[in-house]
């Protein structure tokens, strides 16, 4: 019997300045070898400090945690606004 396919409804709303918790998987859950389970969690934390902050990245065999606060360019959004 196959497995159920299950997806949800996007676009998914963001808020700023609140944390979002993400989990994402290997294509058929292949188990990760530990070198590339590094490399996954240098690639977690390449944009920490300028597109978000990262509070945990967590790399498991097959799948990953994040938990990160998206930052907010807060002139740039101003600039939109102004006359």
């Amino acid at each position: 019997m196959p497995k159920a396919f299950y997806r949800r409804q996007l676009p998914h709303l963001q808020f700023d300045d609140k944390q979002h918790f993400v989990t994402f998987c290997t294509d058929r859950r292949w188990i990760l070898p530990e070198r590339l389970r590094s490399i996954v969690l240098e690639c977690c934390g390449h944009d920490n400090g300028n597109k978000f902050d990262l509070r945990i990245a967590v790399v498991m065999p097959d799948h990953v945690h994040m938990i990160f606060t998206p930052l907010v360019n807060r002139e740039a959004i101003g600039s939109l606004f102004a006359g």
